[in-house]
């Protein structure tokens, strides 16, 4: 008897099992059906977070599944049927799917999302593009050209996920231009207009980080429009954009699911999320729980494109600013008023050909990158976005913008990065306006003292300290700094940490207005190397380093409390019941 006709006997009946020989009888049919399954299957495996999965093929195109998955179980249902006339029961397409998750954990093959990027035999650099159809086709990208291919396992696919169109070969030279036409691009803002092709056209560029895209401007300046286009351009999805969800798994969830992810009309981004956002972009990695039921974590780890606009920008923190490009929409006139249909209907028409210039560009970048064809960069300081800033000048040098115009557009939007950082920031308000008081060129106490000065400043500015956002205690105000020396450094405003000379090892912090150029020690400078000495030989009274600041600082010093180390909210809350159990 061959495998077939026993599989049709055994699933004669194929009710619950209610005797002790039942239970064995289904366990031979469960057998059967492995047997099956591993007949039909062109290939069983995890993925890198240990995910079972089966690329079976389908018609003449080869299908991957996730074998927990509703269209496994689905496709395999409906295969019995068709083969057998039989209907597997829950329980036993469940049995099965545990068994073919044990059995897939023999090998492992790393999944992507939308890009990916893989060694030839010849140890060249490839580049993948999913085209998200339903023959599973995907462009390959070479140093020499581009074609379709399928029949590969690389992709992992999602259900909100929606097909590509062909990529055209024949295109205008100025596709990108007309694109950026049914954009609100102001035609002055030339350095706004080249940091968004670049940016677009690295987006299909796998593997490195991409900077944030923040739009913000008034209602009526298409802000939302701008990032549907460039989704479906890039990552076609029936959700175009998202809003933050209120849990951290939810979060991850979207970032793991869309290649994409951009948020629309966001007015503050909680700390949380933009720590989230910070790893997505990096690519750090972010654990989340298997099961409710269980104790097992998945640690996922992965590069994602992400965004969002508001009518203000809504990113706050340092980090996630220094990781952005700005970008100002102003409100549409009248006279320019499109309705989005239209707009839809003129970039739909000619998605193919952006799609087709945008290959053969990155054509070009790929054999700049494997062959050192192509631009001689020569770039000697680089920002923290590196891997952007250097294929950006490339993109932009090959698209026939002149030597270091992109870095140039990228620097000033850097100082865009750069305000905002320290427009957001009352600490950041309060030190510069310290350091502009003073006649020397640093000042150098305990982070008690600073946090005194700058209450007194904060006073003499009318910024609230009774909020939230002002830190409570020394170590909060440490962390804030640590935070803030960046965009700090690029006003000429440097911060350092030291220790004193003394047994004591007292921690003191250093503010210094960087010079433009380097000179003989001033006279400031050698107060400054006083005052340090000083400093160093009487740390163990108190008193005399107070004496720096105004009895109104002695006085304020005396609402803090230092003791609580937790996180930076918890520090404040703590910080302000304290200090109201104090008074």
């Amino acid at each position: 008897m061959d495998v077939d006709d026993e599989f049709n006997k055994e699933f004669e009946n194929n009710s619950k099992p209610e005797k002790p020989e039942d239970d064995e009888k289904q366990n031979r049919q469960i057998r059967l059906a492995f047997e099956t399954v591993k007949q039909q299957a062109h290939r069983s495996f995890i993925d890198e977070y240990g995910i079972a999965h089966i690329a079976v093929t389908l018609d003449d195109h080869l299908e991957i599944f996730r074998i927990d998955s509703n269209r496994f179980k689905d496709w395999y249902r409906m295969f019995i049927y068709d083969q057998e006339g039989r209907i597997l029961t829950d329980e036993a397409i469940n049995k099965l799917c545990s068994l073919a998750r044990a059995y897939a954990r023999n090998e492992q093959i790393d999944l992507s999302l939308r890009t990916a990027s893989i060694t030839n035999f010849n140890n060249e650099l490839e580049w993948v593009y999913d085209l998200t159809n339903k023959n599973w086709e995907f462009i390959k990208i070479f140093s020499n050209g581009w074609s379709v291919f399928k029949d590969e396992i690389i992709f992992r696919r999602y259900s909100n996920q929606r097909p590509q169109v062909y990529p055209s070969r024949e295109y205008e030279s100025d596709i990108l231009d007309r694109f950026m036409k049914l954009v609100n691009i102001n035609n002055d803002d030339k350095y706004s207009k080249l940091l968004l092709k670049v940016y677009i056209i690295s987006l299909y560029i796998p593997s490195i980080q991409k900077p944030v895209l923040m739009l913000h401007g008034s209602q009526g300046s298409a802000k939302s429009s701008l990032q549907e286009l460039i989704k479906i351009l890039v990552d076609p999805s029936i959700i175009k954009t998202l809003i933050f969800p209120r849990d951290n798994n939810e979060l991850l969830q979207h970032l793991m699911h869309h290649y994409i992810a951009y948020y629309d009309n966001i007015s503050i981004i909680r700390e949380w999320i933009s720590d989230q956002l910070c790893r997505a972009v990096s690519g750090s990695g972010s654990s989340k729980r298997q099961l409710y039921t269980d104790d097992d974590d998945i640690i996922y780890s992965f590069k994602r494109c992400v965004g969002f606009n508001g009518i203000n920008l809504g990113a706050t923190k340092a980090d996630l600013l220094d990781r952005g490009i700005i970008i100002k929409l102003e409100r549409i006139t009248e006279e320019h008023q499109r309705k989005p249909s239209d707009i839809l209907y003129e970039f739909e028409d000619m998605k193919p050909q952006l799609l087709g210039y945008i290959f053969d560009i990155l054509v070009k970048v790929l054999d700049w990158k494997n062959n050192g064809n192509g631009p001689n960069l020569n770039l000697t300081k680089l920002p923290r976005m590196a891997e952007f800033a250097e294929y950006g000048e490339v993109i932009s040098r090959i698209m026939g913008y002149p030597d270091n115009e992109f870095i140039d557009a990228y620097n000033e939007n850097r100082k865009l990065q750069t305000q905002e950082v320290l427009d957001a920031s009352v600490v950041a308000t309060a030190i510069i306006e310290l350091m502009s008081r003073r006649e020397y060129q640093e000042w150098i106490g305990t982070p008690t003292t600073l946090l005194a000065d700058l209450e007194y400043t904060a006073e003499l500015l009318k910024i609230n300290t009774k909020t939230r956002v002002w830190p409570k205690a020394p170590n909060v105000l440490s962390r804030r700094l640590n935070e803030l020396k960046p965009s700090l450094r690029d006003i000429a405003l440097e911060i350092e940490f030291l220790r004193s000379g003394d047994a004591e090892r007292t921690r003191l912090v250093k503010v210094c207005k960087i010079p433009s150029e380097p000179s003989e020690p001033s006279k400031s400078q050698k107060h400054a190397q006083k005052q340090t000495k000083i400093m160093e030989d009487t740390l163990d009274d108190e008193k005399r380093i107070i004496q720096v600041s105004s009895e109104k600082n002695i006085q304020n010093r005396a609402q803090i409390d230092a003791s609580d180390d937790m996180d930076d909210m918890d520090d404040t809350l703590h910080g302000m019941k304290g200090q109201s159990k104090q008074q």
